[in-house]
């Protein structure tokens, strides 16, 4: 499973990404704390202008070697296995600024949304 990020009202192009920016739910989770949005709804919105703000604020925070982290395997108990990879040095940093890029394209009055 996965988050999208768009321009509400647009139709993103799934097969090359153009119009959206795509993460992973724990991504989209640390991405949204990291936005100062929460993180524990995984589908909601926001004005375009205050996401801008929030990634700007978010920038200044993120070091260039943000992401780093091992990876783990969760087995759970009806044999699920949930395997977590690790994100390579500067993921936030990237997929904020691709969200600031993104959300610039809404305009005053526009609104992203992500799901």
């Amino acid at each position: 499973m996965g988050v999208s990020f768009y321009i509400k009202g647009t139709t993103p192009n799934w097969e090359t990404g153009a119009g959206s920016v795509d993460v992973s739910n724990l991504n989209a989770h640390e991405l949204l704390v990291l936005l100062g949005l929460g993180g524990d709804d995984l589908c909601d919105s926001a004005n375009c202008r205050a996401f801008v703000r929030a990634c700007d604020a978010a920038l200044k925070r993120v070091a260039e070697a943000d992401g780093v982290r091992l990876g783990y395997v969760t087995t759970g108990a009806l044999g699920c296995t949930v395997v977590e990879c690790s994100r390579e040095a500067g993921y936030f940093a990237r997929k904020l600024t691709a969200l600031r890029t993104l959300a610039e394209t809404g305009g005053d009055l526009g609104t992203i949304v992500w799901d």
